[in-house]
């Protein structure tokens, strides 16, 4: 009886012992797997492709052009609420902004900026006539018009708009892909924005 307690207290010593020899292991990983997780929340940073409905002038040395899409490095983990105040100031009147601001992005991602513009019924040929054959009288000279009437037209925000402006100001514009050019836009938007001008 003797020696079986004595062979139970070994094996507890033996327990104890290898408990107290592995506590600081796994206390050592924790803290590297926590070292990593404020890693990649405090110091990365990804990038998020933002296109669509925006009017965004690009700072390159392509004059500020103005173009519908655009890259932004953002910190990791940034919800799209935090992303929106950053890229606001780029939206149109057309603009759909998504509704779930609570989303987070944890890699490079694209985001696409829906449009809430619907083309019209009818439609106006580079003449300024409608499809029912009578001549229009409600096209926007793209050479005279003010930033105001500009803007009337889709896919023109206030900086589109000064593009135009500020290049007319050198040389009219002359035809619509000059005009594509100058504005960065595709060539659907260029035939919607043709229905309703003249240059």
């Amino acid at each position: 009886m003797k020696r079986k307690k004595e062979i139970l207290i070994i094996i507890i010593i033996l327990f104890i012992t290898l408990i107290l020899i592995l506590i600081p292991v796994f206390s050592e990983l924790n803290d590297k797997e926590s070292d990593v997780v404020k890693t990649n929340s405090k110091t990365n940073a990804i990038t998020l492709k933002i296109e669509g409905e925006i009017n965004y002038i690009s700072p390159s040395i392509n004059d500020g052009l103005v173009t519908n899409s655009f890259e932004i490095t953002v910190p990791y983990g940034i919800s799209f609420g935090e992303l929106s105040s950053k890229i606001n100031v780029y939206y149109t009147r057309y603009s759909i902004i998504p509704s779930n601001y609570t989303k987070r992005y944890y890699e490079n991602e694209t985001i696409t900026i829906e449009s809430s513009y619907r083309a019209p019924q009818n439609t106006i040929s580079k003449d300024g006539v409608d499809d029912k054959g009578s001549v229009s009288s409600g096209l926007i000279n793209i050479n005279t018009a003010s930033a105001e009437e500009l803007k009337t037209l889709y896919g023109i925000g206030d900086a589109r708009a000064l593009a135009i402006i500020n290049y007319r100001n050198t040389k009219l514009i002359e035809t619509y892909d000059e005009l594509k050019k100058i504005i960065g836009v595709s060539d659907e938007v260029i035939e919607i924005i043709r229905e309703k001008t003249i240059l």
